[in-house]
C-alpha cells in the first residue's frame, strides 16, 4: 500500500466531517450564548483546530515515512526535500492547533496554510501538465483541497469576523446534558 492513512483522501474526508460533528455538538449542547457570531466562532475554531492536527500528522508522515509519502505523489523517493516540507507542514500545523485555544493564531494559521496549500496546489498541477503525473497524492482528491481550503479558512475568518468579535475570556459554555 503506497498511500498512508493520514494523507489519504479518506482521512482529510474524516478529519473534515469530524470537525463538522464536534463544531455542531458543541453549538447544540454547550454554548451559551447562540448568536450567529458565537455559531461562526465555534465552527472555526474546531475547523482549525482539526486542520492544524492534520497538518501534524502530515509532518509525521512526511518526516518519518518520507518514501511511502513521495511514492504516493509520483515524486521519487530519497529526496531531503521530504524533511523540509514536514517542518512546514510542522510549523502551520501548530499554528492551527493552537488556534483552537487562541484566536490570535488564526490569521496567522490562516495565511500560512494558504501559502503553502496553494503553492503546493500549483505545485501538483504543473507535474500533472508537466510529466502527467496521475498519482493520487498528485491528481486525487488532494490535488482540489488544496485550492478549496484556504477559500473555506478565508471564508470562516471572515464570517466569524463580520458577524461577531470572539470574546477576550473565550467561548462560555454550559454543561451538556447527556
Amino acid at each position: 500500500m503506497s498511500d498512508l492513512f493520514f494523507t489519504s483522501d479518506l482521512f482529510r474526508f474524516g478529519s473534515t466531517l469530524l470537525g463538522i460533528v464536534i463544531s455542531s455538538w458543541v453549538i447544540i449542547s454547550g454554548l451559551k450564548e447562540r448568536t450567529r457570531g458565537k455559531i461562526f466562532e465555534v465552527i472555526t475554531m474546531v475547523t482549525f483546530g482539526i486542520g492544524g492536527f492534520a497538518s501534524i500528522t502530515s509532518f509525521i508522515a512526511h518526516f518519518f515515512f518520507s518514501d511511502m509519502v513521495a511514492i504516493s505523489i509520483g515524486w521519487p523517493p530519497g529526496s531531503p526535500f521530504q524533511k523540509e516540507v514536514a517542518g512546514a507542514n510542522l510549523a502551520v500545523g501548530l499554528l492551527g492547533f493552537l488556534g483552537f485555544w487562541r484566536r490570535d493564531f488564526w490569521l496567522p494559521y490562516v495565511i500560512a496554510k494558504t501559502a503553502f496549500l496553494w503553492i503546493a496546489g500549483i505545485t501538483h498541477v504543473i507535474d500533472l501538465v508537466q510529466h502527467q503525473n496521475l498519482a493520487t497524492g498528485n491528481a486525487g482528491l488532494t490535488l482540489y483541497m488544496d485550492f478549496i481550503w484556504p477559500l473555506v479558512y478565508i471564508l470562516l475568518l471572515w464570517l466569524t469576523t463580520r458577524y461577531g468579535k470572539p470574546s477576550p475570556q473565550g467561548l462560555e459554555y454550559r454543561t451538556p446534558q447527556l
